[in-house]
């Protein structure tokens, strides 16, 4: 499967930890995954302008993220979900990321939900959830 996950990519351990745990994860079970790192763009506008760009020009099975509205634009998720590329958003288990989320979710496939608690919330906005443990 190839994955375009677009996330920071800093060298902090809030990032660092993906790459360790479910993006290793995912490579060792053969799953090709690009990062697109917004952090390569003066602004989260022009990021997304390249972001729909690197969609078009490759054949991705998945794209996904845990960012929020502030820095994918629902937009941009439609955009994706136009070129047939099914669309995959983390809420990791912090009780404030469903009002980061709260206005790209939507836009997503599925909603791949960490606390359980958020459920009812996210499913209240339209959204299609799947409750699973890191």
């Amino acid at each position: 499967m190839n994955i375009l996950y677009y996330y920071r990519n800093a060298k902090t351990v809030m990032d660092t930890w993906q790459s360790v745990h479910f993006l290793d994860e995912l490579r060792r079970y053969g799953h090709r995954i690009q990062v697109f790192s917004y952090l390569q763009f003066e602004n989260p506008n022009q990021a997304n302008e390249e972001l729909v760009k690197c969609a078009r020009s490759g054949k991705w099975d998945l794209f996904m993220t845990a960012h929020g509205s502030n820095l994918l634009y629902p937009e941009t998720i439609k955009q994706i979900s136009s070129l047939g590329v099914p669309s995959l958003l983390i809420c990791f288990d912090n009780l404030h990321a469903p009002f980061m989320h709260k206005a790209i979710a939507p836009y997503f496939d599925l909603v791949w939900l960490t606390s359980y608690e958020t459920k009812p919330m996210f499913e209240k906005w339209g959204c299609k959830c799947i409750f699973l443990p890191y």
